[in-house]
């Protein structure tokens, strides 16, 4: 049986932030979720979030709630994965964990939010205000001091919002046929596309 996706009264708009990769445009196509994808105009990943959001919010007025996700990420069939972000679910901040590139950094954990794949309510959104993302650097901006996700998670925990993580997801590296980065109880482990089952199943 394939995942029950959210429905009235609850409406999602589906934001991704580039043309998804192969396997997440199969697991999207196979359960009919109809997305958006955000026009990348060079500008930084902060910028390009913030954007999406503004459309969300002024363009999207039946929807209730945002899900933007990563074109690189990648659903986990046979554990919580990127499905959880469409179930009727309470919370107004959800996300999925995963880990960054060469396996470092990442978001993992209530207390570590991720924008890379998540679920954003209006009402939390339009309480917090813009600008929602800002990359931190120093003061000569050679230096990266905190990412977005991290600075986001800081304005909306001032706001009296708190996050939970409801699965993770893999993270695609160097194209469709690249490695993919697994969250793992000991640690990263790491899997190929042509050894994952279908993503036009139930995961």
């Amino acid at each position: 049986m394939k995942t029950v996706l959210i429905t009235e009264p609850q409406r999602i708009h589906v934001m991704l932030m580039g043309p998804p990769c192969k396997l997440l445009a199969e697991w999207l196509s196979s359960r009919q979720i109809k997305f958006r994808i955000n026009p990348r105009l060079g500008y930084s990943i902060d910028v390009d979030r913030n954007q999406a959001i503004n459309h969300f919010l002024y363009h999207e007025q039946d929807c209730t709630h945002m899900v933007m996700i990563d074109s690189d990420m990648i659903p986990l069939p046979g554990r919580e994965s990127i499905e959880q972000l469409f179930l009727h679910r309470s919370e107004d901040w959800i996300s999925c964990g995963f880990v960054g590139p060469q396996g470092q950094h990442g978001h993992r954990g209530d207390d570590n939010a991720s924008a890379a794949a998540c679920r954003l309510s209006r009402v939390m959104l339009e309480d917090i205000g813009a600008p929602w993302f800002k990359t931190l650097y120093n003061e000569e901006h050679t230096v990266r001091l905190d990412c977005s996700c991290h600075q986001f998670q800081l304005r909306a925990e001032a706001a009296g919002y708190t996050h939970t993580m409801v699965g993770e997801c893999g993270h695609q590296q160097g194209g469709d046929g690249g490695v993919i980065l697994v969250p793992t109880s000991h640690g990263v482990g790491q899997t190929w596309p042509a050894i994952i089952p279908s993503l036009t199943e139930s995961v």
